[in-house]
């Protein structure tokens, strides 16, 4: 019951990936960011977040489907790397996944709640019509 009104984990672990790519960016000068600084093996990432490999593989992927991508992969034969994008790391700086886990948090109260409103004005107007009827038989 409670899930309903809690943002979906999905979004505090996008944005929790990408806050541990872009700290390894602390050191680096403000206008001249070496974007490879932040490169980490997707296990090492599932590490720190205390994630499986297939929960961080959902995570990962997710990031992928942005259109720009949050985060750039090398590698081959199922070692690979990741790293943080520019898109990513303004993405991290504004909060994106949050305000994105918000948003969905938000859509998802109004659909369980939308038809309470409604319910109460009926409600409301039954109770209207009740009274201006039993004034209405009360006149002489």
């Amino acid at each position: 019951m409670f899930k309903a009104w809690k943002m979906d984990e999905k979004f505090l672990l996008r944005h929790r990936t990408l806050g541990l790519l872009y700290d390894c960016l602390a050191d680096e000068p403000l206008h001249n960011i070496d974007l490879s600084k932040s490169r980490t093996t997707a296990w090492k990432l599932a590490e720190k977040m205390n994630l499986s490999e297939k929960e961080f593989h959902d995570v990962h992927m997710s990031l992928h489907g942005q259109k720009p991508e949050h985060v750039e992969c090398f590698g081959e034969k199922g070692f690979y790397e990741i790293q943080i994008t520019v898109h990513g790391v303004i993405a991290y700086s504004d909060d994106y996944w949050l305000t994105e886990g918000y948003k969905h948090l938000h859509d998802r109260i109004f659909y369980k709640t939308r038809w309470l409103f409604p319910l109460i004005a009926i409600c409301a107007s039954i109770v209207a019509l009740a009274i201006s009827v039993i004034a209405l038989l009360k006149r002489p």
